[in-house]
Order: C-alpha cells, then sequence, then structure tokens
C-alpha cells in the first residue's frame, strides 16, 4: 500500500497533461494548395481563402492529389487533403 502512495503525484500529473491536451483546439488551415498541370510539369498554387464546390472542384482522378493544407507553422495536415484533379 505504501508503495502505490508513491505513485499518486506521478498519476495526478500525467492525468492532469492528458485532461490539458484534450481540452486543446483543433488546428486550424492557414494555407491551402491546389496541383495544376503546366507545360512545364505539375506545380502547386495558392488557394487559400477559396472554397471547394464553390471556387473550385476536385474531379475524380486515381492516384492524384487535388489539394494539400498547412497549419500556421507551414506544418503539413494530411485529414485536410484532398484526392481527385483541381478545376477552377
Amino acid at each position: 500500500m505504501k508503495k502505490s502512495l508513491n505513485y499518486l503525484p506521478f498519476l495526478a500529473l500525467l492525468l492532469g497533461v492528458t485532461a490539458a491536451l484534450a481540452g486543446m483546439p483543433t488546428t486550424e488551415v492557414a494555407k491551402r494548395e491546389a496541383l495544376i498541370s503546366t507545360p512545364q510539369g505539375d506545380m502547386w498554387i495558392d488557394i487559400t481563402g477559396q472554397t471547394i464546390d464553390v471556387d473550385y472542384t476536385c474531379e475524380d482522378e486515381p492516384g492524384r492529389q487535388c489539394t494539400r493544407a498547412f497549419d500556421a507553422l507551414n506544418n503539413p495536415l494530411p485529414d485536410e487533403a484532398q484526392p481527385g484533379r483541381y478545376q477552377p
């Protein structure tokens, strides 16, 4: 019993950190890019502020990436990537 009491401060700290991380807001998209084809090859263009199905669509094309997204620190957000071909 005495040994298990020694672990209580560690468990309390672990529980506190877990609760703090669970309450953090989700990462927001700061920048969005679309893959376009040019005579020089494929290139990424900035489409931040555009809305899918309003300003552009992603046509079905297997194996191709339509858009990609980044957070404020320029880290990629894989859950925000969309497959297909970019169509303005």
